[in-house]
């Protein structure tokens, strides 16, 4: 996707630094917001996701891993995407939290993040970072016990990048047949961060989107689909040979699947 500024991971804080980050160790059993994110990816405006049924869907999500987000530019001017990172768990400073493509992964990660089970697999040639925002302390108090119980004290968190979606570079992407980018997310202590050090830094796994049109490498008619129309309506189809939908019209978009009266598609 070209942009007016390129804006990459290695410019931002040096390949050098990428590839020197200092090793520690790493023990415990895989805990969400402690050894790794998750990131989920949904549909925000005038765009279909979908998923086959050979798509890792992992417990606890509702949308694949690898999905195809068909865009149809003709008929509108504004694509969104929402990505949602967590679950982050804030302590007594602050973070940064990207987000990254590229158009290829590596076997070898280039940079040592022994915190994480997850580890940066996106090709460095290429890489952009699509979004960053500096994610601050949380300040925390005593929870109360009540008569139903209590609050743990450490409030887990997620973040939610919206995206516009390039209706000038996706198109030729599609037609050149070089449509498909994949994504992580990372937190990293925002000291850290400035000083190129990565040891405390959290992944998310590698997830991929494949972009196709209505009429080029879109949606198969057995695929599970989630669209969001200009408006902020849903509609949803289930996996299969079924001409079954679930609809649901609002005016903001969702971060996830809402599902409605069941009706016929015509």
């Amino acid at each position: 996707m070209a942009t007016t500024h390129k804006h990459t991971l290695a410019s931002t804080i040096g390949v050098g630094k990428l590839l020197f980050s200092s090793l520690a160790s790493s023990a415990g059993k895989s805990q969400l917001g402690v050894t790794y994110l998750n990131l989920e990816m949904t549909p925000a405006s005038a765009v279909q996701l979908c998923y086959s049924d050979k798509a890792e869907v992992e417990p606890g999500k509702l949308i694949a891993n690898d999905v195809t987000v068909v865009i149809d530019s003709a008929t509108t001017s504004t694509v969104q995407m929402n990505f949602v990172v967590g679950d982050l768990l804030p302590g007594n400073q602050d973070y940064v939290v990207f987000l990254a493509y590229s158009t290829s992964k590596t076997s070898t990660p280039p940079l040592l993040t022994p915190r994480s089970d997850n580890k940066l697999l996106l090709d460095l040639n290429g890489l952009e970072v699509i979004g960053a925002y500096a994610f601050p302390k949380l300040s925390e108090y005593t929870q109360d016990v009540t008569r139903v119980g209590q609050a743990q004290s450490k409030a887990r968190q997620k973040f939610l990048f919206t995206v516009n979606l390039s209706n000038d570079s996706i198109p030729a992407l599609i037609r050149s047949g070089q449509n498909k980018i994949y994504l992580q997310a990372m937190s990293v202590p925002k000291s850290d961060y400035d000083r190129g050090i990565f040891d405390n830094a959290l992944l998310t796994k590698v997830n991929s989107i494949s972009f196709g049109t209505p009429t080029v490498s879109g949606c198969a008619p057995v695929d599970a689909s989630l669209k969001i129309d200009t408006s902020g309506g849903k509609t949803v189809k289930p996996m299969g040979n079924t001409s079954s939908t679930f609809s649901k019209s609002g005016t903001t978009a969702s971060t996830g699947v809402i599902t409605g009266k069941s009706s016929k598609s015509k």
